[in-house]
């Protein structure tokens, strides 16, 4: 079985940060038998960075699953391989927003009525969900900022503009194709592990993020 587990890091992202958590990402990658792919070429610039994920549509063309996780996600060495508890039908990601909560409709979001709005710092799909990576085509890149709306957490200085894209575009897509979905939290409610904790992952400004992982290691009881 082929995987392989993806990552952005672009312009040397935050070595401070990449230097704790890619050992982790790498020590899970081995454990599930991925591979260990770091995108840095950009091949869709004149779009914001997170729509760079989309690559995966192409580079795991030939896999039977992709994950992708963020640059400062930290791993949990006791994580398990999502792949041999989520069905192959089924698309994956951390957690869900209600999706109109942050997204103006398409008849996509309106014919599909589940008002999922995914998160794409952690999410898993196999060979035959590979269209949750599959980037815009029928509407341009202006229409899809259009549909994303202002929160106040988007209002935050250190974000840069359009930083939501892949959200909008991966909660389209879960939309367009029907495609069935869990959460990481349902998932581990299935299989009864509800309360463990495997992945971390804050939204906080980079030069927080040193000490919060840190704590995070010494609570994991890994530093």
């Amino acid at each position: 079985m082929k995987k392989t587990i993806f990552t952005l890091n672009f312009d040397n992202y935050a070595p401070e940060i990449t230097a704790i958590t890619y050992p982790f990402i790498e020590r899970y990658a081995k454990k599930i038998g991925a591979e260990f792919k770091i995108i840095t070429k950009r091949v869709f610039p004149e779009y914001p960075l997170t729509y760079e994920k989309f690559q995966i549509y192409e580079l795991g063309a030939d896999n039977d699953w992709n994950y992708y996780i963020d640059s400062d996600c930290l791993v949990h060495p006791d994580f398990f391989d999502i792949t041999e508890v989520l069905p192959e039908d089924t698309v994956l990601s951390f957690n869900a927003d209600f999706a109109g909560g942050r997204f103006h409709y398409d008849e996509y979001f309106k014919r599909d009525g589940r008002n999922i709005g995914g998160n794409n710092f952690f999410t898993v799909a196999s060979y035959l969900t590979r269209e949750i990576w599959e980037p815009l085509k029928d509407i341009t890149l202006e229409e899809a900022l259009k549909n994303i709306k202002i929160i106040e957490n988007d209002k935050l200085g250190w974000r840069s503009d359009g930083w939501e894209i892949d959200d909008y575009v991966i909660s389209r897509n879960i939309a367009k194709y029907g495609f069935k979905f869990k959460t990481f939290i349902s998932l581990l409610n299935e299989i009864g592990r509800l309360g463990e904790e495997y992945i971390y992952h804050e939204v906080i400004p980079r030069e927080d993020k040193i000490k919060k992982i840190n704590e995070r290691l010494q609570f994991w009881k890994y530093l």
